[in-house]
């Protein structure tokens, strides 16, 4: 719960406009994970098997996804511009 309103205000932070079509599809996609999870993995394992490999390849998709975006926040972000009022030193 607390990525999914994570999600929602980072929606909210980088849209322009509107968020509420961002929004929509960020939800869409958790709730399609949500569904999808358990069931790529019951249909993955044999009967009696350990979690062992598609925790594996569950915790590989997280690390893929957060380097993924550490390298497009990097050049998504805005420079940073100095407020008239703002101090140098």
């Amino acid at each position: 719960m607390v990525m999914a309103m994570a999600a929602v205000q980072e929606a909210k932070r980088i849209s322009s406009g509107n968020p509420t079509k961002l929004i929509a599809a960020l939800t869409a996609a958790f709730a399609l994970g949500q569904l999808a999870g358990p069931v790529v993995v019951g249909l993955s394992l044999p009967a009696g098997s350990s979690f062992t490999l598609p925790s594996a390849v569950a915790a590989a998709l997280l690390v893929c996804s957060a380097l993924a975006l550490l390298l497009t926040e990097a050049n998504a972000l805005p420079a940073v511009q100095q407020l008239p009022y703002e101090r140098t030193s």
